[in-house]
């Protein structure tokens, strides 16, 4: 039942009204679903081969190929993680309208504090 402000009034839910909002429900779990999985197949996989590379340099120190390489191999991949966030923070901040709805405010301000600290430790290498 919806309710008129001062509460007189209330009128009935139409099955059509009903239904709108279960489509918009299901399209926003959808999308909320959709951009889980991105951050996951791109940022948290790129973080999990970084963790497996690092736990393979400590625990095969006499291992056969170069230590130096796999350390090269981290620093590359940690790259690429790096590159993926940036991406998706521009993403972000492109369509933040469009995602407040579904996450909340997505300020510019909050993007680009994100940003600067991403260059910040970039610039730490």
């Amino acid at each position: 039942m919806i309710e008129t402000p001062d509460d007189k009034f209330p009128l009935e839910e139409s099955a059509a009204t009903k239904d709108s909002i279960r489509r918009f429900e299901a399209d926003l779990e959808a999308e909320r679903t959709r951009i889980a999985r991105e951050l996951h197949d791109t940022v948290g996989a790129d973080l999990a081969a970084s963790v497996a590379l690092f736990k393979y340099y400590f625990e095969n120190p006499r291992a056969r190929g170069s230590r130096e390489e796999v350390l090269r191999n981290i620093l590359e991949m940690l790259g690429i993680t790096l590159k993926n966030l940036r991406a998706l923070l521009q993403y972000a901040a492109e369509n933040a309208q469009s995602l407040q709805t579904s996450y909340g405010n997505i300020s510019a301000a909050s993007v680009g504090a994100i940003q600067r600290g991403l260059l910040a430790r970039n610039g730490q290498r």
